[in-house]
């Protein structure tokens, strides 16, 4: 897909209701957790929702998990890429997979080539069937049908639910959050998000009102006062 393609369906793109709730979700637990993205980021000039994303599509977001292909990374890796790791922390499995995918030496982070270089962590199956990936556009017009239910074995109805990765940072783009990317362009109407505050618990304010003399007896007598 030329990069041209990209900006055509990520500017074209309208996300679905109903994906509304599941998109607050990922949006939380990313935030929650951002310090893992923005670590491994800063290391190589590179956007940290890149790592946020590919860590949602590969494993949840589960921090015990890394974004190679899902597996705890304080184990060696059984399925591809294989015999990888055991790694000392997320960080690590995280820089074992930029190098091993030649990320380091990507100079243009561009929305475009970021999306393109989702789509090729992720593989390329879905492009040679000319489908728009999921692993990008699940949640917007962009995706309907077609994927695989297990590694090798495609069928063309069945149907990715889990948000993707251009879904998400469209999602962060029209809510006013920086994402790293420079070229997202300006959304009308979008605003930063600010997420509402529990309110505090209100203080119990004792009465400062004389007490009766029998309920001051009382009290002494029960050992009160």
């Amino acid at each position: 897909m030329s990069l041209d393609k990209y900006r055509q369906l990520y500017n074209s793109m309208n996300i679905r209701p109903d994906y509304d709730d599941d998109l607050t979700l990922v949006r939380r637990k990313i935030l929650n957790q951002k310090h893992l993205y923005t670590g491994v980021a800063a290391k190589f000039n590179i956007p940290w929702i890149f790592f946020a994303v590919a860590h949602w599509k590969e494993a949840s977001l589960r921090p015990e998990k890394q974004i190679l292909n899902g597996q705890n990374w304080n184990q060696t890796t059984t399925i591809v890429p294989k015999g990888r790791g055991p790694y000392s922390n997320w960080e690590e499995a995280a820089i074992d997979g930029v190098l091993r995918k030649g990320l380091h030496k990507i100079k243009d982070w561009s929305l475009e080539n970021t999306l393109n270089t989702l789509e090729s962590w992720n593989g390329r199956g879905y492009e040679r069937r000319g489908i728009n990936t999921p692993y990008l556009w699940c949640g917007c017009q962009h995706y309907t049908s077609g994927g695989y239910p297990r590694d090798g074995v495609f069928s063309s109805t069945h149907v990715i639910k889990n948000v993707g990765c251009a879904v998400i940072i469209r999602h962060f783009h029209l809510l006013g959050i920086d994402t790293g990317i420079a070229n997202l362009g300006t959304v009308m109407g979008s605003t930063p998000i600010v997420e509402p505050e529990v309110p505090p618990a209100k203080e119990v304010v004792k009465s400062k009102l004389p007490l009766p003399s029998w309920l001051k007896r009382f009290l002494r007598y029960i050992k009160v006062l």
